[in-house]
């Protein structure tokens, strides 16, 4: 039997991360044992990468090789450059502090610890990196929860970085070409009747837990991305 130990990926682990936790594994760390504990809680939070826009790289050539494959740059940028937060207005740090409050309030039922999932769940996504989970809203109508989603298509992200359908097919279809250079889905009204809700969560899983997703265009050569 082995005895290697799984390293969570960015984006698995469903508590908010907590300083105070990671001090307490190391301040009782003992063995190397207990060392790759507090390594596996620091990997399933951060990325070790020099890049913070990950894959999603608009610097790119349109065309480019590596170790003699060629490559299509299809990503189409990023709606804004990366600033730090000294250079935003009160004013703009008054209007997120809003969308935080919507989240905890109207999303997590004032629960700060999903809030701050959440929140961090976003700050991956929005700067292009591969997501480990995904964030599965459920309520009746006219609840808010599109308000959010919406605020990122149009104003954070961009409309050419976000896919918004109510069609499962584009899950479990044979064709999904429309999420080629995307950032983001976004699946509304799927369907809840059993059957049809497993075969979803099915596909959704392996496209969520996957490096890679097969893209397939009609009348073209599927090929993994």
């Amino acid at each position: 039997m082995s005895n290697q130990v799984v390293i969570l990926k960015f984006g698995e682990s469903k508590e908010a991360y907590s300083i105070d936790i990671l001090k307490r594994l190391i301040r009782e760390a003992n063995s190397l044992d207990d060392i790759t504990k507090a390594k596996r809680y620091i990997c399933s939070y951060f990325i070790l990468c020099f890049n913070p826009h990950a894959t999603c790289d608009s610097a790119k050539q349109r065309i480019y090789k590596i170790q003699g494959q060629n490559y299509l740059n299809i990503f189409p940028g990023f709606l804004h450059q990366l600033r730090p937060l000294t250079d935003f207005s009160a004013n703009i740090h008054q209007a997120v502090k809003i969308i935080f409050t919507h989240i905890q309030d109207v999303w997590c039922s004032g629960d700060w610890n999903v809030t701050e999932y959440i929140i961090k769940w976003f700050a991956g996504m929005v700067t292009g990196r591969k997501m480990y989970s995904i964030l599965y809203l459920k309520s009746g109508q006219g609840w808010g929860k599109g308000i959010i989603t919406d605020f990122i298509q149009h104003y954070v992200l961009g409309t050419q970085l976000v896919y918004k359908t109510s069609d499962p097919e584009t899950i479990l279809g044979s064709f999904n070409g429309q999420l080629l250079g995307k950032v983001l889905l976004l699946l509304e009204e799927m369907p809840t009747e059993k059957s049809q809700w497993n075969s979803l969560y099915r596909a959704l899983k392996d496209k969520v837990t996957s490096d890679t997703i097969e893209i397939h265009e009609k009348y073209k050569t599927p090929y993994p991305i």
